[in-house]
Protein backbone atom coordinates (compact mmCIF):
# COMPACT_ATOMS: atom_id res chain seq x y z
CA UNK A 1 0.00 0.00 0.00
CA UNK A 2 1.53 3.13 -1.06
CA UNK A 3 1.56 6.05 1.47
CA UNK A 4 3.66 8.80 1.79
CA UNK A 5 5.68 10.50 4.12
CA UNK A 6 3.43 13.87 4.66
CA UNK A 7 5.85 15.14 7.51
CA UNK A 8 8.23 15.89 4.72
CA UNK A 9 7.37 18.70 1.92
CA UNK A 10 8.62 15.74 -0.66
CA UNK A 11 5.98 13.30 0.53
CA UNK A 12 3.26 15.92 0.66
CA UNK A 13 4.16 17.30 -2.57
CA UNK A 14 4.33 13.08 -3.78
CA UNK A 15 0.60 13.20 -2.68
CA UNK A 16 -0.63 16.36 -3.95
CA UNK A 17 0.50 15.26 -7.08
CA UNK A 18 -0.83 11.59 -6.91
CA UNK A 19 -4.42 13.00 -6.25
CA UNK A 20 -3.98 15.64 -9.00
CA UNK A 21 -3.33 12.92 -11.20
CA UNK A 22 -5.46 10.30 -10.14
CA UNK A 23 -9.05 9.90 -12.05
CA UNK A 24 -12.17 11.92 -10.80
CA UNK A 25 -14.73 9.51 -9.18
CA UNK A 26 -17.99 9.35 -10.04
CA UNK A 27 -20.61 12.79 -9.68
CA UNK A 28 -22.48 12.70 -6.26
CA UNK A 29 -26.43 13.28 -7.02
CA UNK A 30 -26.16 16.70 -5.69
CA UNK A 31 -23.50 17.51 -8.55
CA UNK A 32 -26.03 16.58 -10.97
CA UNK A 33 -28.84 18.16 -9.30
CA UNK A 34 -27.51 21.60 -9.15
CA UNK A 35 -26.50 20.82 -13.16
CA UNK A 36 -30.28 20.71 -13.78
CA UNK A 37 -29.54 17.30 -15.39
CA UNK A 38 -32.90 16.02 -14.51
CA UNK A 39 -32.85 12.37 -16.06
CA UNK A 40 -29.30 11.81 -15.15
CA UNK A 41 -29.58 13.03 -11.55
CA UNK A 42 -33.15 11.25 -10.98
CA UNK A 43 -31.57 8.36 -11.55
CA UNK A 44 -28.67 8.29 -9.40
CA UNK A 45 -30.80 9.52 -6.91
CA UNK A 46 -32.88 6.43 -6.67
CA UNK A 47 -30.15 4.30 -7.14
CA UNK A 48 -28.45 5.92 -4.09
CA UNK A 49 -31.33 5.16 -1.99
CA UNK A 50 -32.12 1.92 -3.40
CA UNK A 51 -28.19 1.12 -2.44
CA UNK A 52 -28.42 3.26 0.98
CA UNK A 53 -31.52 1.57 1.68
CA UNK A 54 -30.58 -2.06 0.73
CA UNK A 55 -26.74 -1.08 3.60
CA UNK A 56 -28.99 0.65 6.15
CA UNK A 57 -26.74 4.14 5.35
CA UNK A 58 -29.43 6.47 6.44
CA UNK A 59 -27.42 9.70 6.24
CA UNK A 60 -26.65 8.74 2.21
CA UNK A 61 -30.87 8.46 2.24
CA UNK A 62 -30.81 12.23 3.35
CA UNK A 63 -28.13 13.22 1.02
CA UNK A 64 -30.39 11.53 -1.71
CA UNK A 65 -33.52 13.62 -0.56
CA UNK A 66 -31.25 16.91 -0.59
CA UNK A 67 -30.48 16.56 -4.13
CA UNK A 68 -34.07 15.52 -5.15
CA UNK A 69 -35.09 18.94 -3.11
CA UNK A 70 -32.08 20.45 -5.25
CA UNK A 71 -32.96 19.34 -8.41
CA UNK A 72 -36.85 20.49 -7.58
CA UNK A 73 -36.16 23.82 -6.30
CA UNK A 74 -33.96 24.19 -9.35
CA UNK A 75 -36.29 23.09 -11.82
CA UNK A 76 -39.29 25.27 -9.87
CA UNK A 77 -41.18 22.16 -9.01
CA UNK A 78 -41.21 23.40 -5.58
CA UNK A 79 -43.73 21.16 -3.70
CA UNK A 80 -41.78 18.30 -5.49
CA UNK A 81 -38.91 20.08 -3.26
CA UNK A 82 -40.81 20.63 -0.17
CA UNK A 83 -41.43 16.90 -0.20
CA UNK A 84 -37.80 15.78 -0.60
CA UNK A 85 -36.66 18.25 1.63
CA UNK A 86 -38.80 17.78 4.58
CA UNK A 87 -38.06 13.66 4.02
CA UNK A 88 -34.55 14.20 5.04
CA UNK A 89 -35.12 17.03 7.45
CA UNK A 90 -37.45 14.90 9.37
CA UNK A 91 -34.82 12.46 9.14
CA UNK A 92 -32.61 14.78 11.44
CA UNK A 93 -29.29 13.67 10.71
CA UNK A 94 -26.71 14.87 12.43
CA UNK A 95 -24.79 17.34 10.02
CA UNK A 96 -27.59 17.81 7.70
CA UNK A 97 -29.60 20.22 8.70
CA UNK A 98 -27.63 22.73 7.45
CA UNK A 99 -27.66 21.67 3.90
CA UNK A 100 -31.31 20.84 4.27
CA UNK A 101 -32.81 24.20 5.49
CA UNK A 102 -31.91 27.05 2.65
CA UNK A 103 -33.75 23.76 0.33
CA UNK A 104 -36.69 23.73 2.56
CA UNK A 105 -36.98 27.34 2.96
CA UNK A 106 -37.11 27.98 -0.72
CA UNK A 107 -39.66 25.63 -1.68
CA UNK A 108 -41.79 26.77 1.23
CA UNK A 109 -41.38 30.30 -0.09
CA UNK A 110 -41.68 28.68 -3.85
CA UNK A 111 -45.48 27.07 -2.63
CA UNK A 112 -46.33 29.93 -0.38
CA UNK A 113 -45.99 28.02 2.83
CA UNK A 114 -45.20 30.11 5.42
CA UNK A 115 -45.42 28.06 8.50
CA UNK A 116 -42.34 25.83 7.02
CA UNK A 117 -40.77 28.95 6.23
CA UNK A 118 -40.63 30.41 9.38
CA UNK A 119 -40.40 26.75 11.17
CA UNK A 120 -37.40 26.03 8.94
CA UNK A 121 -35.58 29.64 9.63
CA UNK A 122 -36.23 29.50 13.02
CA UNK A 123 -34.55 25.79 13.63
CA UNK A 124 -31.44 27.83 11.53
CA UNK A 125 -31.41 30.55 14.39
CA UNK A 126 -31.25 27.88 17.09
CA UNK A 127 -28.69 26.09 15.88
CA UNK A 128 -26.37 28.86 14.09
CA UNK A 129 -25.47 30.63 17.64
CA UNK A 130 -23.08 27.83 17.80
CA UNK A 131 -21.05 27.59 14.28
CA UNK A 132 -18.67 30.31 13.37
CA UNK A 133 -20.12 33.26 12.02
CA UNK A 134 -19.25 33.89 8.78
CA UNK A 135 -20.85 30.53 7.88
CA UNK A 136 -23.78 31.01 9.79
CA UNK A 137 -24.49 34.61 8.62
CA UNK A 138 -24.25 32.83 4.73
CA UNK A 139 -26.97 29.84 5.69
CA UNK A 140 -28.78 32.46 7.91
CA UNK A 141 -28.97 35.26 4.67
CA UNK A 142 -30.48 32.79 1.92
CA UNK A 143 -32.88 31.16 4.33
CA UNK A 144 -34.17 34.24 5.27
CA UNK A 145 -34.65 35.50 1.80
CA UNK A 146 -36.05 32.96 0.62
CA UNK A 147 -38.95 33.16 3.99
CA UNK A 148 -39.33 36.85 2.95
CA UNK A 149 -40.64 35.97 -0.26
CA UNK A 150 -43.52 34.61 1.09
Amino acid sequence: MWAPDLGSRGGMLEAAEAARAAPPGPEPPRGRAWRGREAPAAELIKATVREATARGQGPLISFAANASSVLHNGLGRHRAARDAAWRAFGRDQLGYGSFLVPELAEAASGTGDVTLARAALQWLSERTRVIPPSAAARTHASSSAAAAKC
